[in-house]
């Protein structure tokens, strides 16, 4: 073979080979720090999943899951983790997208609470008063209204950001309750800063408090990547699920849990819970809708036009 045809024959050798190993960008937008539902993506991206499968994720933080449907919007990220009724109501606005999973159908340690001190004993007591939220549209503006629909009581919603605005403003008495989620609920519970009004996680029956969506162009243009992406995600799953001792210890980081109770809990309800099955439950769609509709949002499309069971199949109960 001639030095030339030598040269000619490795370097398409060399290309096949990187192309075979391309890496393939994907970014991703997150509602907040120390997410259930966050937690296995870091995890698959320390173990490599990503890379194994063919990924180079680009992990974002926002300001709750109407930041991250934003973000989404302006192209800053190809995949989110919003509300899931809150994707419902920016798809019946004309957004372009669709829920490709749903997560989260499980809210243990979701709770309504109020200060230690506070003379609020039942939710009916909050009639005319302030809840703080994080967004409209946000699980925390979801929950308040289902509070208010279930007491049958009309209080005013304060948006306030993020969690630790909502915590802040709650010490400081600028409200006089707020929704607020694992583990600081837990934390703020524990601690006896604050009392719990409603275990939502006992009171209201299972739906989809957030989903996995994207834009219809990337769905039809990189429906490779978005299966590598939740392939990777439930390797990161399982190894959480598996080997709970790494899992304390990934999530005492993480999470910012130091309490060994509290973290035991975070374990077992949520990283065990259902972060994400291998279906979509359109039943627990459904419960996400009605969520929807006591914001005054009665146009919604149905179920089956807002998550597509193009990477799940959808289950009937």
């Amino acid at each position: 073979m001639s030095g030339y045809r030598y040269v000619v024959v490795a370097t398409v050798l060399a290309l096949s080979m990187n192309s075979a190993r391309a890496i393939e960008s994907l970014k991703i937008a997150l509602p907040a720090d120390g997410m259930p539902s966050s937690a296995p993506i870091y995890v698959a991206r320390d173990r490599g999943y990503f890379r194994e499968s063919g990924l180079d994720i680009d992990l974002a933080i926002y300001r709750g899951g109407s930041a991250a449907q934003e973000a989404l919007v302006a192209g800053a990220a190809d995949i989110a983790n919003p509300a899931l009724a809150g994707a419902a109501v920016a798809i019946r606005k004309g957004v372009k997208q669709k829920c490709v999973s749903g997560a989260n159908g499980n809210e243990a340690g979701w709770f309504l609470i109020v200060k230690k001190d506070s003379p609020i004993t039942t939710p009916k007591d909050l009639a005319g008063k302030r809840i703080g939220i994080s967004a409209r549209a946000s699980n925390t503006d979801y929950f308040s209204l289902w509070s208010q629909k279930e007491g049958g009581f009309k209080a005013d919603a304060v948006p306030l950001g993020s969690l630790s605005a909502q915590i802040g403003a709650l010490k400081s008495g600028q409200i006089a309750a707020t929704p607020a989620s694992p583990p600081n609920s837990w934390h703020l519970v524990k601690s006896g800063e604050a009392r719990v009004l409603t275990d939502y996680g006992a009171a209201m029956p299972p739906f989809y408090t957030g989903c996995w969506a994207a834009m219809d162009a990337t769905i039809a243009r990189r429906a490779d990547a978005i299966k590598a992406y939740f392939s990777a995600y439930l390797k990161g799953i399982d190894f959480m699920r598996a080997n709970k001792d790494a899992s304390m210890s990934f999530l005492k980081t993480f999470a910012e849990v130091s309490d060994p109770e509290i973290l035991d809990v975070y374990f077992e309800q949520l990283i065990k819970g259902p972060i994400i099955e291998d279906g979509i439950r359109l039943k627990y769609i459904e419960r996400s809708l009605e969520l929807a509709r006591l914001s005054g949002v009665t146009d919604l499309p149905p179920a089956r036009d807002i998550v597509t069971d193009r990477f799940f199949p959808y289950i009937e109960n």
